[in-house]
């Protein structure tokens, strides 16, 4: 584990065209499917199948997706338990700040002893609702723009 309590194994992989426009053919098949509930399988080696597990599914449906929108994925693990510290940088905020949302009851957090943790899922969900929120707004200035006729 590295000093920051992230654990750290980190490869570049780089998508070829040909992996994006599979990618988006897949990913326009995940579509169709029921949303969300789609079994993964995976052959190896021609004869054996072996089911991904649900969170495991969810998360390659997710990168597929990305690389299918020619976005690049960045993925880290983290554990389930994180100090405030590396919570500010998954968040990119301060820590005072953090502690602001923590004492609002805003990030829920746990203590082990005088210090105080909080789970990795808690910060990445509270990170989720902060970019909803933003893309939400940015809609709302866009509609407001052009409800007054407002040109560049």
């Amino acid at each position: 584990m590295s000093a920051t309590g992230v654990l750290s194994d980190t490869r570049m992989l780089n998508a070829t065209q040909q992996q994006v426009r599979q990618a988006r053919r897949l990913s326009d098949e995940l579509t169709d499917a029921e949303p969300r509930s789609t079994e993964v399988k995976v052959e190896v080696d021609g004869h054996e199948t072996l089911t991904v597990p649900p969170q495991l599914a969810h998360l390659l449906r997710e990168m597929i997706e990305v690389v299918a929108e020619g976005g690049s994925v960045s993925l880290t693990t983290v554990p389930e338990d994180v100090t405030t510290t590396v919570a500010a940088r998954m968040l990119d905020m301060s820590r005072p700040t953090l502690m602001k949302l923590v004492r609002s009851g805003e990030i829920p957090s746990h203590k082990v002893g005088s210090h105080t943790r909080l789970r990795s899922a808690d910060v990445m969900d509270h990170k989720k609702r902060r970019l909803a929120e933003r893309k939400a707004a940015f809609r709302e200035l866009l509609d407001m723009e052009a409800e007054l006729g407002v040109d560049d």
